[in-house]
């Protein structure tokens, strides 16, 4: 029997965050809508869930953990620039 999962990012490098930074080459992540459901290798996945959608990652990495980071050196430029303002102001 298998258990239905909104999305599967199937055949890809996944790079966990887990305790042991597991790699699965041909790996796969089931995502139950925007969470992480579970990561492994792609065949035991795929026998295991019924995606509504399959995304193909072969030949791309699959990772988590980033956060907006895009937005992190600005906002730290404004914070810098606000700090020299004010030494500059002394």
């Amino acid at each position: 029997m298998t258990e239905k999962v909104g999305t599967l990012l199937a055949g890809g490098t996944v790079i966990t965050v887990d305790r042991q930074r597991r790699i699965y080459r041909d790996g796969a992540v089931a995502m139950r809508g925007n969470e992480i459901g579970v990561a492994g290798k792609r065949a035991v996945l795929a026998a295991r869930y019924d995606a509504k959608h399959t995304r193909d990652c072969r030949n791309k990495l699959v990772t988590s953990g980033f956060v907006n980071s895009h937005l992190q050196r600005p906002a730290g430029a404004w914070k810098m620039a606000d700090s020299l303002n004010a030494l500059a102001r002394r």
